[in-house]
């Protein structure tokens, strides 16, 4: 049950810290980021490309899970249940962020009941990827808290 666990003990005690080698393991948000980047600015890259991109960024959006793994790595012993809490409810306040904003994005290239365009979808796509390099800003310098 418990596989990844010793990977990121053993990823975190190299670079010794936590949030970067939780960030960093597999470089999976810059290469999400990358890849969103390519599909936002690279038009006509035709159908299987794309495909191929989509699931290449599936393969790599493990650091949102990473995010909740390591949280015991941050937060000091007694408030690491209220940590957690926190944390959750601030992820979904960002997934309802993020899915308004990305509607409104869409929304902007198209009237009611139309198809959306090709350019509404690569502006999600760069919105998105912008998004996790401005998440990374904010959370790579972020301490990691005394654990015991």
């Amino acid at each position: 049950m418990n596989e990844g666990r010793p990977n990121f003990v053993m990823l975190a005690a190299v670079l010794a810290t936590a949030s970067w080698s939780a960030s960093s393991a597999h470089a999976s948000a810059p290469s999400s980021a990358a890849i969103l980047f390519v599909l936002a600015f690279l038009p006509d890259i035709g159908s299987w490309p794309a495909v191929g991109l989509l699931v290449a960024f599936a393969a790599t959006s493990t650091h949102i899970m990473l995010n909740h793994a390591h949280a015991h790595a941050v937060l000091p012993d007694p408030l690491v249940g209220r940590g957690f809490t926190l944390q959750n409810v601030v992820v979904f306040f960002g997934v309802a962020a993020m899915r308004s904003a990305t509607g409104f994005s869409v929304g902007r290239f198209t009237e009611v009941g139309e198809a959306a365009p090709e350019i509404a979808c690569r502006s999600v796509f760069g919105f998105l990827a912008l998004m996790i390099v401005v998440s990374l800003a904010l959370y790579l310098p972020v301490r990691d808290g005394e654990t015991g």
